[in-house]
């Protein structure tokens, strides 16, 4: 993995630990899927980092 990869990771992973709580509570509010906005943050997340850091 070069740098540019392992920066984006980085980015990432610090991006859903400081705000997955609140990314999760607000897709919830606005589905009403608890289960349903866990899984589509998660794949936002996956999608992001097969896209970073081109």
């Amino acid at each position: 993995m070069d740098d540019r990869s392992e920066i984006a990771r980085a980015a990432a992973e610090a991006a859903a630990r400081s705000s997955y709580g609140k990314l999760v509570a607000w897709l919830a509010a606005r589905t009403r899927d608890v289960a349903g906005a866990e899984d589509a943050l998660a794949d936002a997340f996956a999608a992001a980092l097969e896209r970073w850091p081109r």
